[in-house]
């Protein structure tokens, strides 16, 4: 009985290693070509700075002023030194264009007296990025399986083998051994 159980382990150890051999022989390659876009922003802005720009077009507005009545009129005094401060005053805005679209849009403008000094643009669009994902993997096309399993009580015992293709259909032969009564069964499946 000793020698009977020693020749099926050995039995199952060579098939084993056969179908391990054959299954790397038979491997197929395969590849699998992803592709992913996506819109980012640029890694590289763009900045450009304009010092003491020169108006193309300088003329008075079309505006006609509308005839006042004299109880429209207000007499108030001018404080010249106020209008002279402010005249004299540099004055910085932060303007942003940007949006989703687009990107980043920003102009940083300094006017001093009444006149644009300096006008710094910054510029970072959205680029779309392609990215593509190349997979090779490796199929065999024969691949040995085995199962041992038993329950708590050693009552039940099952051994299946078999093989797949391709990883995906399954075809094998199983022995359950309940109660010291034998049955055997041939098992055929597909992997989803």
């Amino acid at each position: 009985m000793n020698n009977k159980v020693l020749y099926i382990a050995i039995g199952v150890l060579l098939i084993f290693f056969l179908g391990f051999g054959v299954a790397k022989m038979t491997t197929t390659v395969k590849t699998k070509v992803s592709t992913v876009t996506s819109y980012v922003p640029s890694p590289y802005p763009v900045t450009k700075t304009v010092v003491k720009p020169v108006p193309y077009s300088v003329h008075d507005s079309v505006e006609v002023p509308k005839p006042y009545a004299v109880h429209d009129t207000v007499k108030a005094k001018v404080d010249t030194a106020a209008i002279m401060a402010d005249y004299n005053k540099v004055k910085k805005y932060a303007l942003d264009f940007s949006n989703d679209t687009l990107g980043i849009f920003k102009v940083n403008a300094t006017v001093y007296r009444n006149e644009l000094a300096k006008a710094t643009s910054i510029i970072q669009p959205i680029i779309k990025t392609t990215v593509t994902t190349k997979t090779i993997y490796k199929v065999p096309l024969v691949q040995f399986y085995g199962l041992l399993g038993s329950s708590v009580d050693f009552k039940t015992n099952k051994l299946s083998i078999g093989f797949d293709l391709k990883q995906k259909y399954m075809v094998g032969v199983s022995g359950v051994r309940f109660n010291n009564q034998n049955s055997y069964t041939i098992d055929a499946g597909i992997k989803f």
